[in-house]
């Protein structure tokens, strides 16, 4: 119920108090032992995180669900928090990195049949491959360029002006 509620302040944008009590049921949870409890609980606050914009602490509770969920029967969560740390890793530019957890999802999702879930990683693995390949490396470095656009006014001195307009666009 503590977590219904903190799912409403989120919704609400109030999203302090969705954070305390996100935290109050987590603890209630570690009481009683409930694991499943634990790791929403933690999923729920890597949320909060998210929409605060704290990458490091949302990665970190990320973490946690895959340390506490290694080993039991918790592949939807790990599958979330892998696609979501993928997500984030891609918006900070750690596209590698990004591209790994997003096919470790997917493949844990195809393995498991998360269909709902396997739709959303299977976008992120094809944004994450367009981003790839959009910042391939250039085929010459910058000085390479320069160089050889000098040899090309040197070599077509009445040309000059117009490869340097054209160079420039």
């Amino acid at each position: 119920l503590v977590g219904r509620i903190g799912f409403l302040h989120q919704r609400l944008g109030d999203l302090d108090n969705a954070q305390a009590r996100f935290s109050s049921a987590k603890q209630l949870y570690e009481q009683i032992g409930d694991v499943w409890g634990i790791v929403n609980s933690l999923g729920s606050l890597a949320d909060i995180k998210r929409l605060q914009d704290k990458p490091d602490e949302e990665m970190n509770l990320y973490r946690q669900i895959l340390t506490i969920a290694e080993g039991k029967p918790l592949g939807d969560f790990v599958g979330r928090a892998k696609n979501n740390m993928g997500v984030r890793l891609m918006q900070t530019g750690f596209l590698r990195d990004a591209q790994q957890l997003l096919k470790e999802a997917d493949e844990l999702c195809r393995r498991k049949h998360f269909r709902e879930l396997h739709e959303d990683v299977v976008r992120n693995v094809e944004r994450v491959q367009r981003l790839i390949e959009a910042h391939k490396p250039a085929a010459m470095d910058f000085a390479d360029l320069i160089r050889e656009l000098h040899e090309l006014g040197d070599f077509y001195p009445e040309a000059k002006e117009s490869i340097l307009m054209f160079w420039y666009y």
